[in-house]
């Protein structure tokens, strides 16, 4: 057990068996690693250790919880920091892709990087279940937003040269059947890059815990981001995997907007490298389809 699940047991006392099946590994086994507010739960599944919330929140409730609210700091004060922040993701893509050909970013918000992207040659497209991320990227930004989950847009086979999730698949009901859907859309030669939180941030929930007196929690129904899966490397990889996918690279994520979160980044990354691990705040991956490509990449 890593630092938070001990912190976890001590917090909601004794854990008790979970029914819920885990849609990486199909384990019905897990322990309760915590209990929100709502009726939900975080459980931990007992086979693979993805954690995940049961049972998920409505289809209504999430797509509620990104309304024009939710985006306001993104157009405004956080503007030029994001603006930094997708550049630096732009080169990540262009020094994996094979082209700058036609480029699908799922979950892609109020569109800056579709749009930064669109600049640099890329044909780019986006989804995203927010109807106001969605009408505000089509009117504003002139861009072609598919309002809904992946899999419910209806995409052409192999359509697209490049497919990325930047911090979209922890906030989905179902991440296999998301990154199952990239599978079939993406081409046999093309990329896959996902950002996800990393569940293993030790440093991230040691600084929370000096700071704030309390552990770091999972999830909770009023949270401005309403994480429902966490992932570490290796949970991430078997997702990938399972989808179809060969991974090329799994490293740090340090596209982090808040600056106290970018410092604890380079600490983390830094013991990380002495101990071979990776505690980063968040981890970024890529991947190719598994009969596609064999060339080896770096994150």
């Amino acid at each position: 057990m890593d630092a938070l699940t001990h912190d976890t047991t001590r917090r909601t006392g004794n854990m008790q068996p979970d029914s819920s099946t885990c849609i990486l590994c199909g384990e019905r086994r897990g322990i309760i690693r915590e209990y929100c507010r709502g009726g939900y739960n975080v459980v931990q599944c007992a086979g693979c250790s993805l954690c995940f919330v049961a049972p998920l929140p409505s289809r209504e409730f999430l797509a509620g919880a990104y309304k024009q609210e939710y985006y306001a700091p993104w157009l405004r004060e956080q503007r030029k920091r994001r603006e930094r922040m997708w550049k630096k993701r732009l080169e990540t893509l262009n020094s994996l892709s094979r082209r700058k050909g036609s480029l699908l970013d799922v979950g892609c918000g109020d569109g800056l990087f579709l749009e930064l992207a669109r600049n640099e040659g890329w044909h780019p497209a986006g989804t995203d279940i927010s109807p106001f991320a969605s009408a505000y990227g089509k009117g504003s930004l002139g861009l072609p937003i598919h309002q809904g989950e992946l899999n419910e847009i209806g995409f052409a086979d192999e359509t697209f040269d490049a497919v990325t999730m930047w911090h979209v698949l922890e906030h989905t009901t179902d991440p296999i059947a998301v990154l199952k859907e990239a599978r079939r859309v993406i081409k046999k030669d093309g990329v896959l890059i996902v950002a996800v939180p990393n569940l293993n941030n030790i440093l991230s929930q040691w600084a929370y815990r000096i700071v704030k007196g309390r552990s770091m929690h999972l999830f909770d129904p009023e949270d401005r981001e309403l994480h429902l899966y966490h992932f570490n490397t290796r949970t991430i990889t078997m997702a990938l995997e399972k989808a179809g996918f060969t991974v090329r690279g799994v490293g740090p994520d340090m596209g982090i907007v808040q600056h106290r979160i970018r410092i604890l980044n380079h600490l983390a990354r830094a013991a990380g490298i002495v101990s071979n691990t990776l505690i980063t705040d968040a981890l970024e991956i890529n991947a190719a389809p598994s009969d596609g490509s064999k060339r080896r990449e770096k994150v």
